[in-house]
């Protein structure tokens, strides 16, 4: 009865640490979003061969072929205009977290074969007002070095759907956990 005590409590030691690891890549995950748009100035996008954001079955197709060991739907893993990729991986007391950050800002066409794993579609809500990118009230804040009074309200700007996937696996466990971001310049 120990001996089967002793195992159930080490099991299911493991799945939290994994989990942890996995919330972890989130964390490392936006902070790599927050960290390229300062440096870059905007928001990584992925690369859309066309200019209207739409996403076509053709794209698809050829970005597997030229990439045959990853999924179709890497084509939505954001870049950087640096050119660095919205995918990596690190490795924290023995587990391995891999990190993936995809682009929801994309237009199907209709005719495309949805898989496992394939990113959902993020739209922007339309409020019918602007939004403000701090909450403020009317007055200047010296707090905040508001030098006028409604410089809080400048507007959404520039605003993506980012999807942040992050795997933790260890030699027993694999735990894989997502959550959407949405990243305003």
């Amino acid at each position: 009865m120990i001996n089967n005590y002793f195992f159930t409590a080490a099991h299911n030691v493991l799945g939290l640490k994994v989990y942890n690891a996995a919330e972890g890549g989130l964390e490392r995950g936006k902070a790599w979003i927050r960290e390229k748009t300062l440096q870059d100035g905007q928001i990584p996008r992925w690369n859309c061969p066309n200019a209207y954001g739409l996403l076509r079955q053709s794209d698809l197709d050829s970005y597997q072929s030229a990439h045959p060991s990853g999924n179709a739907f890497d084509i939505l893993l954001v870049r950087s205009t640096s050119g660095d990729l919205g995918q990596f991986s690190y490795s924290v007391n023995g587990i391995s977290v891999s990190v993936h950050i995809f682009d929801m800002n994309y237009a199907p066409d209709g005719n495309i074969s949805y898989k496992r794993g394939f990113p959902p579609r993020g739209n922007r809500l339309d409020t019918g007002s602007e939004q403000s990118m701090h909450q403020s009230s009317s007055y200047a804040g010296s707090n905040r070095s508001e030098g006028f009074s409604g410089s809080g309200t400048e507007g959404t700007g520039d605003e993506s759907y980012l999807l942040i996937r992050s795997t933790a696996s260890s030699r027993q466990r694999n735990r894989t956990v997502e959550t959407v971001v949405v990243a305003r310049k």
